[in-house]
This record gives C-alpha cells, structure tokens and sequence, in this order.
C-alpha cells in the first residue's frame, strides 16, 4: 500500500515512500522516520537526517502490560516505578552501577545494578 493516513482532531501521521510522517504536510514542515538499515532516522520533508529520537520511556509491550526502558541520574531504587523485566541506564554510575533490572516488586524498588 502507498499511502495511509489517519487524522483524528490535532495528531496526523501518514505513511508514503517508506517515509512515517508527523504532522500535517500542508505547513511545509514535518519530520518523519526513515528506515535506514534496522535502524530509524528523523529526517525533514526533503529527506535529510535531522537528529536523534529522544523520549522519556520506551515501553515495550501492550499499554497496560509493558516493560520500560529509562534512563536518568541516580539510582532508580526508590524513585522509579516500573514492571519487573524493566530496564534503567545510569547516566552517572560507575563500574557495576550504570545498568539497572528490575527484578522484584511492584513499585519503585526492587532494581538491582548489573
């Protein structure tokens, strides 16, 4: 299929030409996910890598039984709540204290440093 498009009030995507696109294309401007490889870019409406995706939780599952993929300062214990099987990357740990898995519990504890 060529193209799909749904428009639901203010959020619009449509996908053309391999190209995911966010937002309305009758501004001129819009960025959009391009496969390159098993990877995805952000590009512009001319096609040219503009960036990174940045966002705040990876979820990986269902909307309702997931598991999270975080990153931050600090120790997730205590302070993060998630799903056993979550995982979180420490931007400011050392050695055996950068990469975090929630392994018990139902609240913010329960994460042990790998």
């Amino acid at each position: 299929m060529e193209y799909i498009e749904s428009d639901t009030g203010t959020r619009r995507f449509s996908i053309k030409g391999g190209l995911v696109t966010i937002g309305d294309e009758s501004n001129g401007v819009h960025p959009a996910l391009k496969p390159s490889g098993s990877t995805l870019q952000i590009v512009n409406n001319a096609g040219t890598d503009v960036g990174n995706l940045a966002v705040g939780t990876i979820r990986v599952g269902s909307l309702t039984d997931n598991v999270q993929l975080f990153s931050g300062a600090g120790t997730p214990e205590g302070a993060v709540t998630a799903s056993i099987g979550s995982l979180f990357l420490r931007r400011d740990g050392g050695a055996s204290t950068t990469f975090y898995v929630k392994e018990s519990g139902t609240g913010a504890t329960g994460w042990v440093a790998k």
